[in-house]
């Protein structure tokens, strides 16, 4: 929601499968851009679509 609500950039935790990033992209009809160079670190937390713990923190963003 944050995402169409606004044209900007949304960081949200990861729990790092590939599988699972494609459809947190078809889930919210955008793209993941990367990692930030900061979240190298564990976040903590869950992933915001399996739950499982996250491994790092994504970006992700409409595309045009």
């Amino acid at each position: 929601q944050l995402i169409s609500e606004r044209a900007g950039i949304v960081e949200a935790p990861w729990c790092g499968d590939s599988e699972c990033g494609q459809q947190i992209e078809e889930a919210v009809d955008a793209r993941i851009l990367g990692v930030p160079e900061e979240a190298q670190t564990k976040p903590g937390g869950s992933c915001i679509l399996c739950g499982k713990p996250a491994k790092t923190i994504i970006r992700i963003a409409l595309t045009y």
